[in-house]
């Protein structure tokens, strides 16, 4: 099912809503999906659809439709509990 509240708070984030940890997470997860063989050429997720750079951003933890940011939410699964405007 589609979360559209958390597209929007994903969307906000890449435009400039973001805290240093979500920045932190965000390049973590970036780095895993720059490797994934579901990345394609214009930086979307074949296995999902969503735009990676904004997909990066998303508050929810099983977001990865793989399964593939497990070391990254461990690393910094803190900063879901960290409030910004959205």
């Amino acid at each position: 099912m589609i979360d559209i509240i958390d597209i929007v708070k994903s969307w906000s984030k890449l435009i400039g809503n973001k805290t240093d940890q979500e920045v932190k997470l965000a390049a973590e997860r970036y780095k895993v999906c720059s490797s994934c063989e579901f990345r394609s050429k214009l930086d979307f997720c074949k296995a999902c659809g969503c735009y990676l750079k904004a997909k990066i951003f998303t508050t929810n933890t099983a977001s990865c439709p793989k399964g593939k940011w497990n070391e990254a939410e461990i690393k910094y699964g803190n900063v879901k509990t960290t409030k910004s405007i959205l």
